[in-house]
């Protein structure tokens, strides 16, 4: 690397450096140049960088997956609580297909979840995996958690569906009155 200007030769050369009186007149002019020149800037000392923290493997949500009676052709759920069966108690499940069929519907129409079985799961989880567009709530048991408060035998218009929230079978088989007022509305779900 060539250089003509003296006064960088500090940067090469660890000495001190002495000029003579005959070289100093060309010294001042090669620092006036020198001026104008970008100076060097200090190099910074190389710093590692932190070692990263190895990533956290992220943990996923765990898919919504149910066990229901019917194929839900209808898009019509149907919430129960039964502690002591896989879907419904036997009776009752006879009295709710003799309910739909009233209605000209099937088994095969709508979709009969056991919310029992699913104690962690919330309102939204279930409307999220069956898209329902009817909606029936048997018994106070049967309410998912994180659904706001509910009207007993009254069709409420909610979101993109109808919902009747009524007494569950065990009620309604030992109270006439309660059947009816459940029939009443059912007729217009």
């Amino acid at each position: 690397m060539a250089n003509d200007n003296p006064a960088l030769l500090h940067h090469f050369l660890q000495d001190d450096l002495y000029l003579l009186k005959e070289d100093q007149g060309a010294y001042s002019d090669l620092s006036a140049k020198s001026a104008s020149m970008p100076t060097e800037q200090p190099v910074s000392p190389i710093v590692e960088a932190p070692k990263a923290e190895p990533v956290q493997s992220v943990t996923e949500t765990p898919k919504l997956n149910f066990k229901y009676l019917g194929s839900n052709k209808k898009k019509f759920l149907i919430l129960v609580n039964y502690a002591d069966a896989q879907y419904m108690a036997e009776a009752h499940l006879k009295a709710l297909e003799s309910t739909l069929g009233r209605k000209t519907l099937s088994i095969d129409d709508v979709a009969i979840v056991n919310i029992a079985a699913y104690a962690n799961y919330q309102h939204q989880d279930y409307l999220t995996f069956f898209v329902p567009e009817k909606l029936l709530i048997l018994g106070a048991s049967a309410v998912p958690a994180g659904l706001a408060s509910v009207k007993l035998n009254a069709i409420e218009q909610l979101e993109n569906r109808l919902q009747l929230y009524t007494h569950n079978f065990d009620e309604m088989l030992a109270d006439r009155e309660k059947a009816k007022a459940f029939w009443e509305q059912m007729k217009n779900l």
